[in-house]
């Protein structure tokens, strides 16, 4: 990504959060945070324009918006199903970091490949699961419903962050 593209995006989500602030503020004047389910909706409907505002990270080892916690210990992210599918769809592994899932809304189904097979788990509301390091995932609106869910993730700025894996091919 070029720095013209980084720098649209981070205007993208800086106007996202701004809005989400201001939104909270008309909810409640005293605010001086974020609620949770106006950013929510602004990420869901913003992100048909802009895809990219369909999941972001709050804390980490990129700085992607004005609002963020720069580390290299954690992160943490949110995410919006369906409009994230393309990439929270996309099979991959995290062979330097354990990453944990927190449903906040809706359900999402959770894909594990092992060696043998994948094994599916449906998550809902008030869920958590931990994904040790190495192991290939890939998540799933279930059924095309809405879901929201925060991501928190060990050493985000150890490489290789992220690598593709396959999805076993169907047999029918």
């Amino acid at each position: 990504m070029n720095s013209k593209d980084k720098a649209n995006d981070f205007a993208l989500r800086r106007a996202l959060l701004v809005d989400a602030q201001q939104i909270s503020r008309e909810i409640d004047p005293n605010c001086q945070t974020i609620l949770l389910d106006p950013l929510v909706k602004l990420m869901k409907e913003k992100s048909r324009e802009h895809p990219i505002l369909s999941s972001f990270y709050f804390a980490g080892g990129l700085q992607v918006h004005p609002y963020f916690l720069w580390n290299d210990r954690f992160a943490i992210g949110i995410a919006v199903l369906p409009e994230d599918s393309a990439k929270a769809g996309r099979p991959k592994q995290h062979p330097q970091q354990t990453e944990v899932l927190f449903v906040l809304d809706g359900k999402i189904r959770l894909n594990l490949k092992n060696e043998v097979n994948v094994e599916e788990k449906v998550l809902s509301a008030g869920d958590v699961f931990v994904i040790a390091k190495g192991s290939c995932h890939w998540i799933e609106p279930v059924k095309s419903t809405d879901a929201v869910y925060v991501f928190a993730k060990t050493r985000p700025l150890a490489e290789p962050r992220e690598e593709d894996c396959e999805e076993p091919e169907t047999i029918e």
